[in-house]
């Protein structure tokens, strides 16, 4: 049995392989990936667009209430309310800032021996 030997031109096999395997394969991954890539920024172009849809009709809307808010005439019952309140936060606020004045004038007094004494006796 004889056996044929066969010479192959490195250069030509890289060439044909680079020609008939390699470039058809990375050919068809790029126009994949083009596609892919189309769909996803045709999808996400959607999708941004219908949150800034939405973002816009939900502020429009809240611009319709306070305008209707506005021309809403405001009733007394609701200006005595308001008053009433300012004025019993006035009221707190200001017994609150005698209170503190009073416990840092009594904290910032000398101790004297009677209340020493007391202190130590508890």
């Amino acid at each position: 049995m004889q056996s044929k030997n066969y010479i192959l031109n490195r250069t030509t096999l890289c060439r044909e392989l680079q020609e008939r395997a390699i470039r058809p394969y990375f050919d068809g991954l790029k126009r994949e990936g083009q596609i892919t890539l189309d769909g996803m920024t045709t999808i996400s172009s959607q999708v941004a667009l219908k949150a800034v849809e939405d973002a816009l009709e939900e502020e429009a809307q809240r611009y319709a209430r306070e305008q209707k808010q506005k021309k809403r005439p405001r009733s007394k019952v609701v200006a005595a309310s308001s008053m009433t309140v300012l004025l019993n936060l006035l009221a707190a606020e200001s017994g609150l800032l005698r209170l503190q004045e009073h416990l840092n004038n009594s904290l910032c007094e000398p101790i004297t021996p009677h209340i020493r004494d007391q202190l130590g006796s508890k």
